[in-house]
């Protein structure tokens, strides 16, 4: 089964404050418009949006995340129930390694050895040097003028 869609739940009074979070609170107030569920407000969380039991807590792919913190993690899961997430702890090396064994298994890793992040680590490269001119041709033609 695949998860229901669900609007954004969008806190009142956030557009005009950026002092006030995005994250939903309760709308209170004798006359607030979201309080009182007018349509134009936006939708408020309500039991009717909640996911069925079976699919409550799984990656929109519909695998189950799993944490891995190392290739003996990898493992364990099962590739056509399970994905894995690479914990934030695990560096670099470690980090290539479980990738590779986790495409030997054909598990999916949801956050892998990004490119950016290996590029990062890189050395900046030189531009190659461009050919050096001769001193005559460099100066500016001088009109002598008297």
């Amino acid at each position: 089964m695949i998860k229901k869609w669900k609007p954004r739940f969008r806190r009142q009074h956030k557009l005009p404050h950026s002092r006030v979070g995005k994250a939903w609170r309760k709308p209170r107030g004798t006359y607030s418009k979201q309080a009182h569920k007018k349509k134009f407000k936006g939708a408020r969380p309500e039991p009717g949006y909640g996911q069925p039991r079976s699919v409550r807590g799984l990656h929109p792919s519909g695998l189950a995340e799993r944490l891995v913190h190392n290739t003996a993690d990898i493992t364990a899961l099962d590739p056509k129930k399970h994905c894995a997430r690479i914990a934030s702890g695990v560096g670099l090396r470690k980090r290539k390694l479980i990738t590779e064994s986790a495409a030997k298994l054909q598990i999916r890793v949801l956050n892998s050895v990004r490119s950016w992040h290996i590029a990062a680590r890189k050395p900046a490269q030189k531009p190659p040097a461009t050919e050096a001119k001769p001193a005559e041709a460099a100066k500016p033609a001088v009109d002598e003028k008297k």
